[in-house]
């Protein structure tokens, strides 16, 4: 069985863009297509276009800050998994994201 999954990047460095797409093409056990945005609002976007089966979320958008964007974002896709990806070490903001 192949299955494709579309994952939607919600990343506002192109650094990080490209690795994440990077370790997402290395992937074998399965194919993904991955859709890369950088603001919360054309994620939104994008979201109400196609939903995604995976959401990665990068809390320091241009756009909206920490959980602003979580709660945007399960308004919006509530069965969707999200994956809050952060390069910063604040363990209240990870806690308050759970």
């Amino acid at each position: 069985m192949n299955t494709k999954l579309t994952i939607l990047h919600i990343e506002d460095s192109p650094a990080y863009a490209s690795l994440v797409r990077q370790y997402l093409s290395e992937i074998t056990a399965f194919s993904c297509h991955c859709i890369q945005r950088d603001t919360l609002a054309a994620a939104l976007s994008e979201i109400a276009r196609q939903m995604p089966d995976l959401i990665l979320l990068d809390p320091g958008l241009p756009d909206a800050r920490d959980l602003e964007a979580i709660h945007q974002l399960r308004a919006l896709a509530p069965e969707v998994p999200l994956v809050f990806l952060t390069g910063h070490d604040d363990e209240e903001l990870a806690a308050k994201a759970l």
